[in-house]
This record gives C-alpha cells, structure tokens and sequence, in this order.
C-alpha cells in the first residue's frame, strides 16, 4: 500500500486597520500606537496622517515635501488597508470626498456629449465602454437626488451604480445577459443579480418598443445589414440570386415576329422568356401562354416580341441577397425576374423564381432554428 505524500502551504494575513490621524495630536497617536500593537503587533496597522499643513518639524528636515493631500492618498494606495478608522470626525471625507449632485451631472452630461461627438464625427467604435461609465453615473445622481428625501438610500449607492451599469448597457448593446453576468462577475453577490437582472430587461424592452432596437443593431443598419433581434442573419446575406439562379433560360429578340415565336417556342415548352434587345441587354419577360393566345391570331403576322413583353424594368441584380429578391417580386407581381450581371449594361446571366426562392428562404429558415434548438 502506497501512501502519497502532499504539502499544503496557507499563507494568512491580517486584517489591515489604516489608522487616520493627525500627526501633532500626541494624545491620540499613542493611544493608535497602543491599540495598533494589540493587532499583530502593529505591523499591519499603518498610521496615515491627514493634515492641512505638514508641522513644523517636517519641514525642518529639508526634505521635498508634497502636498500634504497628496502625501495621504499615496500612502493609503501604498498599504492598502482593508478598513480605515477616523480619530477625528471629518477625516474620511477628507481621504475619500463624496461629489455632490451637480458634479456627478456634469460629468454624466460631459460623458454623453463626448460619446454624441464622437459617434458623430465618425470615429470608428463603439459605445460599450462607454455605456459602463454612463450607467454607473446616472445609478449615483439617482441615489443623491434620492438621498434628499430618504437619507436612508445612500447606503445603497453601490447596487444603484451596478443597477445603472447593467441597465444602459443593456439598452445599447441589446445584449441583457452579458451586462447580467458582467456585474455577477464583479460584485459576486447574487443579490445584485436580482436588481440588475430586472433593470436590464425593463431597459432592453423599452427600447425594444420605443426605439425599435439597440444602439448595436442600429450601428449594423448603417453598414447595410438590416437586423432585428439577436439571431443570426448572415445566411440571409450569403443567399445571394446568384446561388438562386437558373441559367437555362430563353433569349429572344425584340423585333421577332410573333408568328416565328409561336414555332420556336411552343406550348409546354417553357412558360417564360426573356427579350433582349440588338445590344443583348435586357428589354422584357415573354410570356409564352400570351403568345399562343388565340385573340392574336389575326395579328400574328405583324406583331413582333416587342408587344408582348412586360415587366421592363423589372430585375435583379446578381449580388442581390434573398431578402431583396423577394421584395422585388413583391413590387412586380411577377412570377420570374432575370438576373443581370449590372444595372448598367443589363446583361442577362441567370433567372430566379419566386416560389423557388421562398422554398429556400424556408428551408434556411428552418434549418437555423433547429440549429438554435439542437434539433436534428
């Protein structure tokens, strides 16, 4: 029997106490020497001191001295105590000062104005920084408007600003969750999820119904991609009339004759054709159930393909994705449109139908949800 053999190694601390006191009060720093000792021994117990003005015994040393604020702030960012303990009322609004409402105001109404700018100006990215910052202003302007009223609210300054957070971040990048999980991440108190978790989905929900959608999405509308909601629509650009295409479609000329037409192109042959003109470009869609009408049979002789054709004007272009293509069938009320290979020259390359493309659409369509859903 083999036993194995391991080494734990626990390294503990103490609780850091930072002591503020005021250096020329002899009384109290050895009364914060004696209680300091009792701790560890005093080692990790540093005694800050918070001054107007350095004594006089300091500045006889001839050494640099900074500003006596400055001196504080260093030294508590240097120990890191976990908690600091006043010796004299005021002290830890020295060390640690609250902004009023104004302040907190401005530099919320700053923040929006420089986001505002910048987007408009043209500056590349986006607002979700931002948004983190803008949140966490307005959670704490709420908390000191409140406080006014209910002196009570200040203690819950730090959930406001996570609240905050979650809420205009949700509401910008139309992402709920991800703001959700963000704040779990940094508080660590599921507690906090619970508010945050409501702010966000008011946030996105209202902006959902009087907006339309997220500063996200709306940045993706500019760039020419028309998405609503958080599904994936790439597809949607990648099914384009080119992989929609037919090629074995039917030229003809303008100036054909009809009677000519009637032997080329009989019945049950194919349904349409499409006219061209003596460029090749495109001139129209031949309807080959109008050609054999028989109210044309006097007039077979005279008429050419030219007045038979509709729809002149009606086409799509090869880069045209699925979601345009039906739309145009829509505006044409038509049952096929050609393909040009550009909307200059109007070369025929190909021909779609719409009850081909709307087969497609579903089936695309379905196979996205069962991906979203596992399914088979």
């Amino acid at each position: 029997m083999t036993i194995n053999t391991a080494t734990l190694e626990i390294n503990l601390r103490p609780i850091r106490l930072g002591f503020l006191v005021n250096p020329v009060d002899r009384r109290t720093l050895s009364e914060v020497a004696r209680v300091a000792t009792c701790q560890w021994g005093g080692i990790a117990c540093p005694m800050i001191p918070v001054m107007d003005a350095f004594p006089p015994a300091w500045c006889e040393a001839n050494l640099p001295n900074p500003d006596p604020n400055e001196l504080t702030l260093s030294l508590l960012r240097y120990f890191e105590p976990d908690l600091l303990v006043e010796t004299c009322a005021g002290q830890l609004d020295r060390v640690d000062p609250n902004w009023d409402s104004l302040a907190v105001g401005l530099l919320l109404l700053g923040k929006v104005i420089a986001s505002a700018l910048s987007l408009g100006a043209g500056f590349r990215g986006g607002l979700f920084s931002s948004s983190l910052l803008i949140g966490c202003l307005l959670g704490a302007l709420i908390v000191q408007m409140l406080t006014v009223f209910a002196p009570g609210v200040e203690i819950a300054r730090i959930p406001a600003m996570m609240v905050g957070m979650a809420a205009v971040g949700a509401a910008i990048t139309g992402a709920p969750l991800t703001m959700v999980f963000l704040v779990l991440e940094i508080s660590g108190s599921f507690m906090f999820g619970i508010g945050v978790l409501t702010s966000a989905f008011i946030a996105s929900t209202l902006v959902r119904l009087t907006f339309g959608y997220s500063f996200s999405t709306w940045r993706f509308h500019l760039r020419g991609i028309p998405l609503l909601g958080a599904h994936d629509v790439g597809w949607v650009r990648d099914l384009t009339a080119r992989r929609l295409m037919r090629t074995d479609f039917r030229p003809v000329a303008l100036g054909r004759p009809l009677i000519r037409l009637r032997e080329e192109l009989p019945l049950g042959s194919r349904k349409y054709a499409f006219a061209v003109d003596q460029q090749g470009r495109y001139a129209g869609i031949v309807d080959i159930a109008t050609l054999h009408d028989p109210e044309l049979n006097e007039l077979a002789e005279i008429l050419v393909a030219a007045d038979c054709v509709i729809g002149a004007d009606k086409f799509v272009r090869r880069e045209d994705n699925i979601q345009i293509v039906l739309e145009k069938f829509s505006a044409a009320q038509l049952e096929i449109l050609p393909v040009v290979d550009d909307a200059g020259r109007l070369g025929i390359v190909g021909a779609v139908t719409e009850a081909y493309c709307l087969k497609r659409y579903a089936q695309e369509l379905d196979n996205r949800r069962s991906d979203e859903i596992g399914a088979p």
